[in-house]
């Protein structure tokens, strides 16, 4: 998913003074292995210079045990800078499968789904639906182009969570 922590400097200084977290990398569903588990990491700032200016390296890693620890080593860097004890497994209450994706996005809640939005890398909204009050969505993404797409859904309790979903 596209959940993210933001992790602040613990001295109170901006910023890269005293730095004490600049980990790159992110976990894809490392807990459903028949959704692609992977890990995206390397040399990428994931800023706009790192896109179009600078010369970045971005290492997309396929592999299930992979991700899991590097889930498990996210909750020991968010415990290091005082986060707690551990990270919330943030995919207990919402599946997102498969991903990536070509034809069908499955989304399964254990809370109802008010609504969904999607959007392009550019933040362009493509698609969304509201009043749906179900637990349970299948989302045609056959015609959309390859890419990484964000998908807002609204739930009574935890409100707006964005998910990252790739078109293959």
């Amino acid at each position: 998913g596209l959940d993210v922590i933001d992790f602040t400097n613990p001295t109170g200084l901006s910023w890269p003074d005293d730095i004490t977290i600049h980990h790159k990398f992110a976990v894809v569903d490392y807990d459903y292995p028949e959704s692609d588990p992977l890990v995206i990491t390397g040399t990428h700032n994931w800023s706009a210079s790192a896109e179009s200016r600078n010369d970045e390296n971005t290492l997309i890693l396929h592999d299930q045990q992979l991700a899991k620890e590097y889930f498990d080593e996210t909750a020991i860097i968010y415990s290091a800078s005082g986060g707690g004890n551990s990270v919330e497994n943030l995919n207990d209450a919402l599946s997102i499968y498969p991903n990536p994706v070509s034809t069908l996005l499955n989304i399964q809640s254990d809370e109802l789904i008010s609504n969904y939005l999607i959007f392009d890398a550019s933040g362009k909204m493509l698609a969304g639906k509201n009043h749906l009050d179900r637990k349970f969505l299948s989302i045609d993404v056959s015609g959309y182009q390859k890419g990484i797409y964000l998908l807002r859904l609204t739930t009574a309790k935890k409100g707006i969570t964005i998910r990252r979903f790739v078109v293959h």
